[in-house]
């Protein structure tokens, strides 16, 4: 069973560019594409010309004056919008300080590997290697070092 569905993709598109064609927004490609398809589709040709008539009609009318005071009612929601932007902006701040909570606690908490070394990138092992590294600096035989094993260098 078929969709009750009346008209196509294409004669959506083409109903679309007759209506920008009568406003004089339509480019040459689209006006060739549009022209093609009213050639081969006499419904949307139809559609073309009635809507032609239509906007002559209206172009043609003159202008009226409403009998009648229309107002607009008044935005109500100016304070709602407010209440809405600081509700987004503390909810963005609860995620950051979240997820910023929960890296720290990630990279403190890591395990020792086998071999009682902290795993890399933790804080712990950096201090160790840290700690090593200067170790080695300051126990390293160097001939420009001062007495008294202080390990600074005389420049």
């Amino acid at each position: 069973m078929h969709p009750l569905r009346t008209t196509t993709r294409r004669c959506d598109r083409a109903r679309e560019y007759a209506s920008l064609r009568l406003d004089g927004e339509l480019s040459e490609f689209e006006r060739v594409l549009l022209e093609s398809h009213l050639d081969g589709c006499p419904s949307c040709c139809a559609f073309a010309a009635d809507i032609a008539v239509a906007t002559g009609h209206l172009r043609e009318a003159s202008l009226e004056r409403p009998t009648i005071a229309v107002t607009l009612p008044r935005r109500r929601f100016s304070a709602l919008r407010g209440l809405q932007a600081s509700a987004a902006a503390a909810a963005v701040v609860s995620v950051v300080g979240i997820g910023a909570l929960f890296g720290m606690l990630h990279s403190s908490a890591s395990t020792p590997t086998q071999g009682g070394a902290a795993k890399f990138g933790s804080m712990a092992g950096e201090r160790r290697v840290d700690r090593d590294l200067r170790r080695a600096v300051l126990t390293a035989p160097h001939p420009e070092r001062r007495p008294g094993g202080l390990g600074v260098l005389e420049v």
